[in-house]
Order: structure tokens, then C-alpha cells, then sequence
């Protein structure tokens, strides 16, 4: 029963995200352009489509992605797995002992860009608008340009994480500064 509260509480928070953008476009169409709006059946049925998918989205992510990523986190943190239960067991961890902490981070972080939907939605609809003259989807993600842009996403989307759980990531620094030919 408590999916069922935490899928309508999701339901109601998506709602008043997205209520700003449906507001703005209907805005915009009839007040601005002063037209009506084209297969507004249509149009409905799709907004409650992105209603309804981002709402099992971010339930989905609650209820299964989060709790394996801190379980993974916990894992990958813990000192008898950075020392490998060794002799050495004594002496100070070193941020260099943390190295599968910033593969694990970067890797995720990295495929998680390849999957977001608006990356995936822009490049698709830049092909179709361009009538299929520009680069083909799966591969519009896989330019140079790309990769480095999402190199940095990932490292600064999860490097706060990692340093707060006290890992400092000149590694990841160095790593996602070369990709990009300078400093972040």
C-alpha cells in the first residue's frame, strides 16, 4: 500500500512540474499566437502520456535504482573491500585506493548521459527536422564534442557525491580535463 501513496504523491509533485511548462506552451499558443490548438485531443493525451511516464520514471528510480546505488555505495566504500582484506590492513586509505569508487562513478555517470531521453529526444528530432541530412541518432551521441560534454556531466554530477564521503578526485580531474584539451 505504500507504492500505492508514494506513486500518487509522485503523481501530484510531476504535476506541479510540469503544470509551468503546459501552462506556458497553451499560453503561448492561445494568447499569443491567438490560435487554436490543433488536435487538442491529441495534444492531451500526450501531456497525460509524460504525465504518467515520468511518474513511473522517478517511482521506478526511487524504488529500485537509489537503493541499489547506495547499496553498491557501501560496498564499494567499505575498507575491507578497498584493502582487499590484506596485511596491510593498519595503514591510512589513499584517494588512489578509491579507484574503483571514481571507475564506478564515471562509468554510470557516462552511461547514464547515453540514455537520457531529452539527448536521445534532440537527436532525433534534429535528424527529422533536417530530413535525415545530419547525423544519424545513435550516432549524433557518439561525436567527439559528446563524449566530452558528457565526460564533464559525469564528473561533476557525482564528483560532490564522492567528496563528501571524503575522496578527494584529482584522477577524475585530470582524466575529464584531458578529454577536453584544458582545465575544467
Amino acid at each position: 500500500m505504500s507504492w500505492l501513496l508514494a506513486l500518487f504523491d509522485t503523481l501530484i509533485a510531476t504535476l506541479g512540474d510540469i503544470f509551468p511548462i503546459v501552462a506556458i506552451l497553451f499560453g503561448f499558443q492561445l494568447l499569443i499566437l491567438r490560435r487554436p490548438l490543433t488536435n487538442a485531443p491529441r495534444v492531451l493525451f500526450g501531456f497525460l502520456f509524460v504525465l504518467l511516464g515520468l511518474t513511473l520514471f522517478l517511482v521506478g528510480l526511487e524504488r529500485a535504482l537509489f537503493p541499489i546505488g547506495r547499496l553498491m555505495a557501501e560496498q564499494l566504500t567499505a575498507p575491507d573491500f578497498l584493502r582487499n582484506a590484506g596485511p596491510l590492513q593498519d595503514i591510512p586509505l589513499a584517494w588512489a585506493d578509491y579507484y574503483w569508487v571514481l571507475i564506478f562513478a564515471f562509468t554510470i555517470g557516462f552511461a547514464t548521459t547515453l540514455a537520457e531521453p531529452s539527448l536521445i529526444a534532440v537527436a532525433l528530432k534534429a535528424n527529422q527536422v533536417s530530413g535525415g541530412r545530419s547525423m544519424r541518432p545513435h550516432y549524433a551521441l557518439q561525436s567527439r564534442w559528446a563524449l566530452q560534454l558528457e565526460s564533464r556531466w559525469a564528473y561533476s554530477a557525482l564528483s560532490p557525491d564522492c567528496r563528501s564521503s571524503g575522496l578527494s578526485l584529482p584522477l577524475m580531474w585530470l582524466w575529464c580535463s584531458r578529454l577536453g584539451g584544458h582545465h575544467a
